[in-house]
C-alpha cells in the first residue's frame, strides 16, 4: 500500500458504519481526495477535531483500492474554531466550501489556484479580515473567475462597445443600451464597480460600504448559493458558467495526455487515414430530452465529447478536423438557446485554448463575422494567435457557418477583384473560388460524418466536402467520442474511392 503526505482544507464529512468518516479534502498538490478516517468518531479518537470542517491540515494518505485512509493527520491551522464561533462567517465558509466542492468536480485534479484562494478566504474569515459576507461573495466570484467563468464587464458582450448599460447573467456580461435582451437588468455604475471590486478582490472598495443587496443578488445568480441555507447549495448545479440553465459540470471531464492505452488505438494502415474529417455535431437537443432535460443541457453534454474526439483525432494522425459548431441557420432558434450558445462557445474556447496548446492544437475559425457576437470573435482570434505555431492538427471551429454563405462570400470577393481591375470576370476558375473560401490553406475535406442518424450534410462545407465520403453514425452526439470517430475511419478506409473514374 503506497502512502502519500499532503496539505489541504477539509470541506466536508459523511458518517461511515459506527466509527469512521469518510472525509473530503481539496489538498494542494493532490486536488480533491475522498479518504476514510478510521475510528474519527470514538471519543478517543487519534484525529481529534483535526479532521472538522474548516480545518487546514497535514494529512498521510494510504492509497486504497476504492478509497484512501488516512494515516496521520496534523494541524496547520484551526479556522474552524473562529468561524464556528461567528454565525455570519459559519454561513459564508459554508458558502466557501460549498461552491470549490462543486467546481473542483474532479478528484486528483491539481487546482494549486484554487486552493490558495481558498485558505486566504478562510483565514480571513477566521481573523475576521473583512466584512463575512463581502469575504464570501468575493470568495464565490474569484473561485469562478479562476475556473474560467468571468462576466464581462468592461465592454457589451455583443458588439464590444465600451458602454455598459445593462447586466446579463444569461449572456455572461453588460450590454449597451442597443443590444441589451429582455433579460438584462439596467445596473448602476456604483453597483457594477462593487460587483467588479468582488471579483478582483479590490477592499479598498469593499471595506468602503456593505456589500449592496443587488450585488449580493446578483452573487446570488452567479455562484447560485443565494439565499443562504443549507438547501441552498444544491442551485450551484444551476450555473456554474456564466448562468447558463442547469450545467452539469461533472460532465467536463478533460481527456489526458498522452491519451490512451497504445493498445487502444486502431492500427491504421499507413497513408489510409483521411486527412482532413468533417463533423456535423447533431443531436444535442434529442440526448437532452430523452433524459428529461432542457436542450442547453445537451450542449452542455457535449463538450468533452468534443474534445474526446480531437484526441481521438491526433490519436489516428488526423491532420485537419472541422467541428460544425453554429450555422447561419442556428440564428433562427429561440432567443434563449442562441444566447446560450454564444456565451457557452466563448466559453468553452477561453477555458480550453491551454489545454488544446498543449496538445500542439492549431485553433482556426470559420463563419461570417456579421451576427456572431464580438465576444465570442475575440476568443477565437486571440486562440488562433495563442496556437497559430501549433503543428500536431488543425482544429476549425464552423462558428456562424453556412456553406452557401462561404460560397457567396467568395464570389462577392472575386467580384470585387473583378471591379476594380486585378482579374477578368471570364476567367473565374473553380481553383479562384477555392483560393478565396475562408480557409484556402485547408485541402478539401476526405470525411464527413453526421452523428444522430440523420441523413444530410446542412450546409457544411459544401465545396470541400464536393467528393468527401459521407458516414453517417446513429448515435447522438454526445454518446459519441473517439471510438466513433475510429470506426468512421475503419470505414473509410475500407471504401472504394474513385473520384469520377474507373478503377
Amino acid at each position: 500500500m503506497s502512502l502519500y503526505r499532503d496539505e489541504g482544507v477539509v470541506l466536508r464529512t459523511s458518517k461511515l458504519g459506527e466509527a469512521d468518516r469518510i472525509i473530503t479534502i481539496l489538498t494542494r498538490g493532490h486536488g480533491k481526495i475522498r479518504a476514510v478516517a478510521k475510528g474519527v468518531r470514538r471519543t478517543k479518537s487519534r484525529f481529534g477535531a483535526r479532521l472538522e470542517p474548516f480545518m487546514r491540515v497535514d494529512v498521510l494518505i494510504a492509497e486504497g483500492r476504492s478509497l484512501d485512509v488516512v494515516s496521520q493527520a496534523e494541524a496547520v491551522a484551526a479556522y474552524g474554531a473562529p468561524i464556528a464561533a461567528d454565525y455570519a462567517a459559519y454561513e459564508a465558509a459554508n458558502v466557501i466550501v460549498e461552491t470549490i466542492d462543486k467546481i473542483a468536480s474532479t478528484e486528483h485534479e491539481q487546482l494549486p489556484n484554487q486552493y490558495r484562494l481558498l485558505i486566504g478566504a478562510l483565514n480571513a474569515l477566521a481573523k475576521q479580515s473583512h466584512a463575512p459576507q463581502a469575504i464570501g461573495d468575493s470568495y464565490v466570484m474569484r473561485a469562478l473567475a479562476l475556473a474560467g467563468w468571468t462576466p464581462r464587464l468592461g465592454t457589451c458582450v455583443v458588439c464590444g462597445k465600451a458602454e455598459p448599460a445593462y447586466l446579463s447573467i444569461a449572456s455572461g456580461g453588460v450590454m449597451c443600451e442597443a443590444d441589451h435582451t429582455t433579460d438584462a437588468r439596467r445596473i448602476a455604475p456604483f453597483v457594477l464597480n462593487q460587483f467588479d471590486a468582488l471579483i478582483r478582490g479590490d477592499w479598498s472598495v469593499l471595506d468602503a460600504a456593505p456589500v449592496e443587496r443587488v450585488v449580493q443578488e446578483l452573487v446570488g445568480r452567479l455562484g447560485g448559493v443565494l439565499p443562504r441555507t443549507p438547501d441552498s447549495f444544491a442551485a450551484l448545479d444551476r450555473f456554474m458558467s456564466m448562468a447558463f440553465e442547469n450545467v452539469d459540470y461533472t460532465s467536463l471531464d478533460i481527456p489526458a495526455a498522452p491519451f490512451s492505452d497504445p493498445a487502444r488505438i486502431p492500427d491504421f494502415p499507413k497513408n489510409k487515414v483521411p486527412r482532413h474529417i468533417g463533423v456535423i455535431m447533431d443531436g444535442n437537443g434529442r440526448w437532452a430530452k430523452q433524459r428529461g432535460m432542457v436542450r442547453t443541457n445537451g450542449h452542455q453534454a457535449a463538450e468533452p465529447v468534443v474534445f474526446d474526439t480531437i484526441a481521438g483525432a491526433i490519436e489516428a494522425g488526423v491532420r485537419y478536423l472541422s467541428l460544425y459548431t453554429f450555422s447561419t441557420e442556428n440564428w433562427k432558434r429561440s432567443p434563449q438557446e442562441v444566447r446560450f450558445l454564444m456565451g457557452f462557445s466563448r466559453e468553452i474556447i477561453h477555458r480550453r485554448v491551454e489545454q488544446m496548446d498543449e496538445w500542439g492544437v492549431r485553433v482556426r475559425w470559420s463563419g461570417r463575422r456579421p451576427k456572431l457576437w464580438k465576444s465570442v470573435i475575440d476568443e477565437l482570434e486571440a486562440a488562433e494567435e495563442r496556437t497559430k505555431n501549433n503543428k500536431v492538427i488543425d482544429v476549425v471551429f464552423c462558428i456562424n457557418y453556412g456553406g452557401r454563405a462561404e460560397i457567396a462570400d467568395a464570389c462577392a470577393a472575386i467580384a470585387r477583384e473583378v471591379r476594380d481591375g486585378k482579374i477578368s470576370g471570364d476567367r473565374v476558375t473553380e481553383k479562384m473560388i477555392a483560393d478565396h473560401l475562408y480557409n484556402p490553406d485547408i485541402p478539401d475535406c476526405d470525411l464527413v460524418i453526421r452523428t444522430s442518424g440523420e441523413q444530410r450534410t446542412s450546409n457544411f462545407l459544401p465545396w470541400e466536402a464536393a467528393y468527401a465520403e459521407l458516414d453517417f453514425v446513429p448515435e447522438l452526439f454526445p454518446d459519441c467520442g473517439r471510438d466513433v470517430l475510429w470506426r468512421s475511419i475503419d470505414h473509410y478506409i475500407h471504401r472504394d474511392r474513385r473520384f469520377g473514374g474507373v478503377k
